[in-house]
């Protein structure tokens, strides 16, 4: 979905459909056209591509997607393909384990068995890893990063089940914090140059020490960085609401389960994307809702946002990404 001009009010910007239930997307570019395609987890265990037939079968329950990017606008570490071509890769928890696979090759980059198994994955740089992505897994109540060819970076272990993971600049140093959201009551931030220990709700970990915790009273479901020092998040309860400098600037209490939270449709929005696909666009400041949709389709899996449309950016070169929703029955917006 995109965002109307001069009224800020949303619009269908294209669909799209797959034959199966779903429990997890992302999106990527997984061969020489360099477009962005859908690529889905099934509650059978399959791995499918939008646009494509191909389907990779895994043995176990797929918990999360995520895709390591080759072309990103900041200088970072590529995984490349066996033909020395460079192609993004899916990234894939599951019950039992964390593996990375190359679509275009059809092949299995790592495997690497996970006791906890992988409920969330993010993929970004932090600290001393500026100059290169990290796979961060929250993995039962543990905490793994990883190298792109699945070494081990770090590791370690919390109190509480892990939720969500974010990453975000919290103290303006020009390097990303981690948060972490889990099953307890805090949201708790730490910044640290080595990872030995962090814990949360929502926590934020720098130089193996907590740097800030944000106590809210419920399991924390989603979390999501605007700027520097600034993001949203949103609870089981169905609270959802926003920190700037360390100071809760609002929240507010709802009657719905959220899935998912994003800076959209520019850094003064926050989308609140519902699992009874229901869509708030909110004024990060204030919280008073900009516009809202209400679709149907059923329960939703996921909202993240991706130019699928091939809308392609803008002529300042800003790329304008869609809000896009999967359905686990296998629609999309």
């Amino acid at each position: 979905m995109s965002v109307g001009q001069g009224n800020c009010s949303l619009k269908t910007a294209f669909g799209f459909s797959f034959a199966h239930r779903l429990v997890a997307a992302a999106s990527g570019s997984f061969d020489e056209s360099g477009h962005e395609q859908l690529v889905v987890g099934t509650e059978t265990g399959k791995i499918c591509l939008q646009g494509s037939e191909s389907v990779f079968h895994v043995n176990d329950k797929i918990n999360f997607l995520s895709v390591y990017k080759h072309n990103r606008k900041i200088k970072e570490q590529s995984i490349k393909s066996s033909d020395n071509s460079e192609y993004d890769i899916v990234i894939i928890g599951t019950n039992n384990s964390l593996m990375a696979f190359d679509v275009f090759n059809n092949k299995t980059i790592f495997h690497r068995e996970i006791t906890e198994g992988v409920n969330f994955i993010k993929i970004g740089n932090i600290d001393e890893y500026k100059n290169e992505n990290v796979i961060i897994c929250g993995c039962g109540t543990t905490i793994w990063g990883f190298q792109s060819d699945g070494k081990d970076l770090f590791w370690t272990a919390l109190g509480d089940q892990i939720n969500v993971l974010e990453l975000c600049d919290m103290d303006g140093d020009g390097l990303n914090e981690l948060i972490v959201g889990t099953d307890g009551i805090e949201i708790k931030a730490k910044i640290y140059t080595y990872f030995y220990k962090l814990k949360l709700f929502s926590k934020v970990l720098k130089n193996a020490s907590f740097f800030a915790e944000f106590d809210e009273g419920d399991p924390t479901l989603a979390i999501i960085a605007i700027k520097p020092a600034t993001f949203a998040f949103g609870l089981s309860s169905g609270v959802v609401g926003v920190y700037g400098q360390g100071e809760r600037l609002w929240r507010v209490k709802t009657k719905s389960r959220i899935v998912s939270l994003l800076s959209f449709p520019d850094q003064n929005h926050v989308a609140c994307v519902w699992q009874n696909a229901k869509i708030d666009i909110r004024s990060v400041s204030t919280g008073e809702i900009r516009t809202k949709d209400q679709l149907e389709g059923g329960e939703l899996s996921i909202a993240f946002l991706v130019d699928l449309a091939g809308v392609g950016p803008l002529d300042s070169g800003e790329e304008q990404p869609q809000l896009t929703l999967v359905f686990k029955n296998g629609q999309g917006f």
